[in-house]
């Protein structure tokens, strides 16, 4: 199952592509539905975490799916607002997999 936060957005239906495929809508996704029930970790990143974001994921959660969902908890837009040295929460696995059953829609 692919995990991404685009598989619980919604489509925005009054913009196409060229395609004629309707957009995402990025204001559609549920953050604020995120619910932690086990405590979260708590890392100190370094720079190699920043730079390959993909293997922190997998060293973590054994797959590589859930930077974008973990970003935004953590109040990231983007990787590149990320310095060696920050606090970052990783919420349980179990949290996250329960939030991508509940909102995928």
């Amino acid at each position: 199952m692919d995990r991404h936060i685009y598989l619980t957005i919604k489509d925005n239906t009054s913009t196409k592509d060229e395609f004629d495929n309707f957009f995402p809508d990025i204001m559609t996704f549920p953050i604020n539905k995120f619910r932690y029930t086990r405590t979260p970790t708590e890392v100190v990143l370094t720079q190699q975490n920043i730079d390959r974001m993909d293997l922190f994921m997998f060293d973590f959660y054994n797959i590589t799916d859930y930077d974008d969902i973990i970003l935004w908890l953590n109040n990231i837009e983007f990787k590149e607002q990320l310095a060696s040295g920050d606090k970052f929460l990783l919420p349980d696995k179990k949290d996250l997999e329960r939030f991508y059953i509940d909102f995928i829609i």
